[in-house]
């Protein structure tokens, strides 16, 4: 089975993010391209990629989620962070002129957090996929798609990521509706969630366990 470990965003959050995905359903960045938004019910922070894992292997999954998460609130001692990410921006990955996703981001990512996402990774890393060992955690969000995109023009396109994107370029030129309404946006990380990837499951994910965090 597919797997990965993520946090589901939960109701309120998906709500606020829902209500801006109707207001923006017909955006497109150009003629040819389109957005297609993510269902709020699949709206996700990532933590590990893990890829296809045996059925028999899950359990050795499971025990390095508990370990990693053990091992979180030990390390912590009587030092408290808030539960929560607050995303602030959109942005276009992996490029502004030629984006895959629109995605939610923080400013920045809580250093316990960053540090939740090592361990995760650490834990369960027999498991880790490949491209998922190499990359750094970067909180987000994918709230859409790009689809039938070319080239889109400098101008059109805003992204605090990309130092190349020009200082005239706003969010405003892609006339996103009610931004302002959304961001910033808390999200609660109350669990973690073994889950299960597959076209065959209703909805595509499938929570196979969860873990709570109990900040």
């Amino acid at each position: 089975m597919r797997l990965f470990i993520g946090t589901f965003i939960e109701l309120p959050e998906r709500k606020s993010i829902e209500l801006f995905q109707e207001s923006n359903i017909d955006l497109r960045l150009e003629e040819t391209a389109t957005i297609k938004w993510t269902p709020p019910s699949k709206l996700h922070i990532t933590w590990c990629f893990l890829g296809e894992v045996c059925d028999d292997k899950v359990s050795l999954v499971k025990n390095g989620i508990v370990n990693a998460l053990q091992e979180f609130k030990s390390g912590r001692g009587d030092e408290r962070s808030s539960a929560s990410i607050i995303f602030t921006r959109l942005a276009f990955w992996p490029k502004s002129k030629f984006p895959n996703v629109i995605v939610l981001r923080p400013d920045r990512t809580d250093k316990y957090f960053a540090e939740l996402a090592r361990l995760i990774k650490s834990k369960t890393g027999t498991f880790v996929s490949n491209s998922s060992e190499q990359k750094e955690f970067k909180a987000h969000l994918t709230l859409a798609r790009v689809k039938n995109k070319q080239q889109l023009k400098s101008n059109q396109v805003y992204d605090a990521d990309d130092k190349r994107c020009s200082e005239t370029s706003r969010l405003s030129d892609l006339k996103f509706q009610e931004l302002e309404q959304l961001l910033p946006l808390e999200v609660k990380i109350n669990r973690i969630e073994l889950i299960e990837s597959s076209p065959e499951i209703q909805g595509g994910y499938r929570s196979i366990e969860c873990f709570d965090l109990n900040f």
